[in-house]
C-alpha cells in the first residue's frame, strides 16, 4: 500500500507545481500566458481526478 501513498504524494506535488505555474500566468496575461493557463487548468482537473481516485485507497491503508 506504500506505493499508493507514494503515488498520492507525487500527484500532490505535481498538482502544486502546476497550480503555481497557473497562478503565475494570470498576471498581465498575453496570448502565450493564456494558453499556458488553459493547459494548466486542464492538467489540474486531471490531477485532482487522479488524487480523488487514490485517496480512498490511501485512507483504507491507514486503517
Amino acid at each position: 500500500m506504500s506505493q499508493v501513498l507514494d503515488a498520492l504524494d507525487e500527484l500532490t506535488r505535481a498538482r502544486d507545481l502546476v497550480q503555481l505555474l497557473e497562478m503565475t500566468t494570470r498576471h498581465d496575461p498575453d496570448d502565450d500566458r493564456k494558453a499556458l493557463a488553459s493547459g494548466c487548468e486542464a492538467a489540474l482537473i486531471r490531477l485532482n481526478a487522479g488524487l480523488a481516485l487514490l485517496k480512498p485507497a490511501a485512507e483504507g491503508a491507514s486503517e
